[in-house]
């Protein structure tokens, strides 16, 4: 967690002002600033739960955005169920594939299925999130559509 919250400073100190003119060159950076500034933590909750690139990477590049610190902070901390999921599923394909080359396809049913799971209930919640955040009357609750 320590080298994510370095990297994310890092790149927002040292590296923000020259990627907004180099991204000044080929879009608008005030609205894409603007989108990211009210719904930010939606789309670096969804980049941290993709395997698009590694944890390091997204750091610097999240670093490079206008979300704030505390946006940043929670979606690190929302990786870890998944995280954890993938660690659980590490240790069950070792179980789903034995040691002799057996497949049981019971299990990858029912892992397939924890897994498309749990997808549906982090889509719930980051669609209802900001909602629920608001009607529990939070000042600094994350704007919704």
């Amino acid at each position: 967690m320590l080298a994510a919250l370095i990297a994310f400073g890092f790149a927002r100190y040292f590296f923000r002002s020259i990627s907004r003119g180099v991204v000044a060159k080929f879009i608008d950076p005030e609205a894409l600033e603007a989108n990211l500034v009210r719904s930010g933590w939606r789309y670096a909750l969804l980049l941290r739960l993709t395997p698009v690139a590694p944890f390091g990477i997204t750091s610097y590049g999240l670093g490079l955005t206008p979300i704030s610190w505390c946006h940043y902070i929670l979606t690190t901390f929302g990786t870890f169920p998944f995280l954890l999921a993938c660690v659980c599923a590490g240790k069950a394909s070792g179980m789903i594939i034995g040691s002799h080359g057996e497949f049981d396809r019971a299990l990858l049913w029912r892992l397939t299925a924890l897994f498309t799971i749990g997808a549906m209930l982090v889509a719930l919640a980051i669609r209802h999130l900001p909602r629920l955040l608001r009607r529990a009357g939070m000042a600094d609750a994350p704007d919704g559509d």
